[in-house]
């Protein structure tokens, strides 16, 4: 995605330090290969032939949003690096780059991509979690409420309901002694 020079050198830095590295020339050869291919990160120029970085940042941020796209580009004005990153870019490195900076830089990117996901995970395994528990609690033969600090409830389930014959929405907010709930 980058001037063949640019791309050529990027590619042997990268590769020196035991990254693996899929190359293309233009941004539609990138999305061509980005829809066929999972990546961890995409380093770009914004000026190519055929679409511009622009488009590619836009299409992973709609498309493969777990892709951290940093971009490589000698335009540095405040506009360019701004509008990048509006748009999905992790981080914006100025041509003519600096192999630490590259480095850094893609290393970070992969850190945070890295937390993201097992993030994404945790939240998931959460959320399942939650759901077994809740499954298993309506479901149990016992009587099972929650009441909040002033005797109301928070919480009943399906056994409740069926032993008062209650919908469960008249019975949460009411208070457990009786008074005020529905007959």
């Amino acid at each position: 995605q980058l001037a063949d020079n640019a791309l050529d050198s990027l590619k042997l830095l990268l590769e020196s330090e035991n990254y693996l590295v899929d190359t293309a020339n233009g941004g539609t050869a990138a999305i061509t290969r980005l829809a066929m291919k999972d990546y961890d990160a995409v380093l770009l120029d914004l000026q190519m032939p055929d679409l511009s970085g622009h488009e590619v940042i836009q299409y992973v941020s709609k498309s493969k949003p777990d892709i951290q796209t940093i971009v490589v580009s000698g335009e540095t004005s405040f506009d360019s690096v701004r509008m990048c990153m509006q748009e999905g870019a992790y981080d914006y490195v100025r041509k003519p780059y600096i192999p630490g900076e590259i480095l850094t830089t893609l290393g970070n990117a992969l850190k945070a991509r890295a937390l993201r996901l097992q993030h994404a995970a945790m939240a998931q395994a959460l959320r399942d979690s939650e759901q077994l528990h809740r499954y298993i609690v309506n479901n149990s033969p016992d009587i099972v409420y929650m009441l909040d600090h002033k005797g109301h409830f928070t919480f009943v389930n399906d056994t409740l309901t069926r032993l008062l014959q209650y919908d469960r929405n008249e019975l949460i907010g009411r208070h457990y002694s009786g008074p005020g709930l529905p007959r």
